[in-house]
């Protein structure tokens, strides 16, 4: 589980070593499930469950800019969170994200809504 980080808003969920390109890395953030991704060195966090049906995206593959649900290969852009590939229509949340210190800091609550 996350803690505080001090920065008002945000929350220390991660060293940025520990993320990869090209593996999703899943957080809690303010109770809630959250995936880091990272695409060319550049973080993104979007919500952790689809939007189709139940299913935690943090064990789903992520293609360039797409995270793949593991459940019914649902697609998300993790720039965005719109549903990019059926059968999910609904975007999923994203988060601002930042990096201080050799830690990756989250926001607390979604930047837009799923």
């Amino acid at each position: 589980m996350a803690t505080g980080s001090g920065q008002e808003g945000f929350v220390d969920v991660a060293a940025a070593a520990d993320v990869y390109d090209d593996e999703p890395y899943g957080v809690k953030v303010n109770g809630q499930r959250v995936v880091l991704c990272k695409v060319d060195g550049q973080l993104y966090a979007v919500g952790g469950l689809c939007s189709h049906q139940y299913a935690e995206l943090d064990e789903g593959e992520l293609r360039g800019c797409v995270l793949m649900c593991p459940l019914h290969n649902s697609g998300f852009d993790v720039r965005t969170g719109q549903a990019i590939q059926l059968p999910a229509t609904q975007p999923i949340p994203t988060y601002a994200v930042r990096v201080e210190n050799g830690r990756v800091l989250v926001s607390l609550h979604p930047v837009t809504p799923g």
